[in-house]
């Protein structure tokens, strides 16, 4: 039987608004994380002592409370990976993590006395923190209880990271520099970005294409794009000229960078227009993240934090429309488009797992007849990728024609259509 082919178009609306923080005292929220639509957190420092805070809201951010202070250590960035699970980190190695929901925090070691920046976990054993000593990396596989510590070859300040995979990723930090590892952070190589300026922000949507964002501070901006895994690098043009110090990108096309003057921008065909987007400030605050969080299968929530208080607040609506038929399980798994396509004698498959679940990727002929099994195991949340080398279970070589290949999770599947060329 001949395997429908799922074409996707999305569609996207969204418009930012500010949502009211209202506190007593002048406080500085460097990072946030919201793993629920109603449900998350916030943290940063407050006072000229420079108290550590950590806040909670349970509303979608109308009310707020404080759940833990710390004299004299800013905390600088927060991940929930659930609304039970997350982790807290700031000056002088300060780790924190809580398995209740912030109601307690634990001390962990991180092997460090050096500020811990930023952090990206991929699940919740699987997570890396970037350190304020010049350039290593902390890298734990089990929590946090244990973490490792890797050089990442130069001695300019990092200030982001991320990972498509539990191998593949990339830090990004002063002087334009960009490290890559393929090997879970063990080693990374150099990548050249064509810029000496300040590079802040970093977001792929699968392990070839990504932005980075910096810039001078006050003077201009810098974006710049890859499509093939940082190898080469490309700016693009931003009609704001302000430092940025984040990005973030939901899909291939759609996505928004952030940062100082209030500074938000948007664009929806992967970064060759960006445009600003408007935010009533009577105060300028500089921003220094945005993220989103997935609320159901076709709609994100939009976060905003930065200096002065002030958090705000977006909705952001996808539609999927499926041209053929019904959509299966979008928020489950994610097929890609294979590369190259047309292909000879071999190609990329690349897949995204949202959950644990026990994953196959199998290639039908044009007839649909089963030609090879490429997987058949459990796999973790993350990104992957299988190359199919043209052949059969058997090692035989196919003749040229129509492949399709089909990706199965939990009795779910997606099919795409390929070719073979000889």
């Amino acid at each position: 039987m001949k395997k429908t082919i799922l074409l996707l178009i999305c569609f996207m609306l969204g418009n930012l608004y500010p949502q009211n923080w209202e506190m007593k005292l002048k406080s500085l929220f460097e990072s946030i994380s919201f793993p629920d639509d109603n449900i998350g957190w916030a943290v940063g420092f407050e006072g000229y002592s420079h108290i550590g805070i950590i806040y909670k809201t349970t509303d979608g951010g109308n009310y707020w409370i404080r759940q833990y202070a710390i004299n004299g250590s800013e905390l600088n960035y927060v991940y929930f990976m659930d609304i039970m699970t997350g982790w807290a980190c700031g000056s002088g190695g300060m780790l924190l993590k809580t398995t209740d929901g912030g109601d307690n925090w634990v001390v962990q070691t991180s092997n460090t006395s050096h500020a811990l920046q930023t952090m990206y976990w991929l699940d919740q054993n699987n997570g890396w923190i970037v350190t304020a000593d010049g350039s290593s990396v902390l890298r734990t596989t089990n929590g946090g209880n244990d973490w490792t510590i890797t050089w990442t070859g130069t001695n300019w300040w990092l200030g982001n990271i991320f990972f498509v995979n539990n191998n593949i990723g990339w830090v990004v930090g002063d002087h334009g520099a960009i490290r890559k590892t393929t090997d879970g952070g063990s080693t990374w190589n150099s990548q050249v970005s064509g810029t000496i300026d300040v590079l802040r922000g970093v977001c792929f949507v699968d392990s070839l294409t990504g932005w980075t964002v910096g810039g001078p501070y006050d003077t201009s901006c810098v974006i710049l794009k890859t499509t093939d895994g940082g190898l080469n690098w490309s700016e693009q043009t931003s009609p704001i000229k302000w430092h940025l110090m984040s990005v973030e990108f939901l899909d291939a096309n759609n996505g928004w960078a952030v940062g100082f003057g209030g500074t938000i921008i948007r664009t929806t065909d992967g970064g060759e227009n960006w445009t600003p987007v408007p935010l009533p400030l009577i105060e300028r605050s500089d921003l220094f993240q945005i993220t989103f969080n997935k609320i159901s299968a076709n709609e994100y929530r939009g976060w905003i934090c930065g200096f002065g208080s002030t958090i705000y607040k977006s909705d952001v609506i996808i539609t999927t429309v499926n041209v053929n038929e019904s959509i299966t399980s979008p928020t489950l798994f994610k097929l890609y488009q294979n590369y190259p396509n047309p292909f000879n004698p071999q190609t990329t498959i690349e897949y995204n797992v949202s959950k644990v679940s026990q994953v196959e990727l199998k290639i039908f002929n044009n007839n649909g007849e089963l030609v090879n099994s490429l997987i058949d195991e459990v796999k973790y949340p993350g990104n992957y990728s299988a190359v199919w080398n043209g052949s059969d279970s058997k090692g035989n070589k196919v003749s040229s024609g129509a492949y399709y290949y089909q990706l199965i999770l939990d009795g779910i599947s997606q099919t795409k259509k390929m070719m073979l060329l000889k």
